[in-house]
């Protein structure tokens, strides 16, 4: 697991974070708040699991790919090769339909 010099900051900031996303009701920050927490502060794969399905259930295909490419980098930097191919394997498909319209939708 990554160390943070000062980790009770981290904790700390990313509470706040959490709290103000739910506020504001903003998803992609909230979802990007739980996978914080599940990367680097409890080393949870069900809490980025739950993230990225959150940022995939509103469409933000560009975010999903983000977090699984950083969650696949750090898998593979624990040595973690199944969960690394597992989250870029998430990270492709994100990008692939990342610039996807759906019906009705114009550029």
């Amino acid at each position: 697991m990554r160390v943070f010099p000062q980790k009770p900051t981290f904790i700390f900031k990313n509470k706040m974070a959490t709290t103000g996303a739910a506020y504001y009701q903003n998803k992609e920050y909230g979802a990007r708040c739980l996978f914080m927490e599940g990367l680097y502060i409890k080393n949870n794969v069900d809490l980025i699991d739950q993230a990225i399905t959150d940022l995939e259930k509103e469409g933000m295909d560009f975010e999903v790919g983000e977090l699984a490419e950083e969650a696949a980098q750090f898998a593979e930097k624990e040595g973690k090769t199944k969960l690394a191919l597992k989250y870029m394997k998430v990270a492709h498909e994100a990008r692939l339909y990342q610039n996807t319209l759906g019906v009705n939708q114009f550029v």
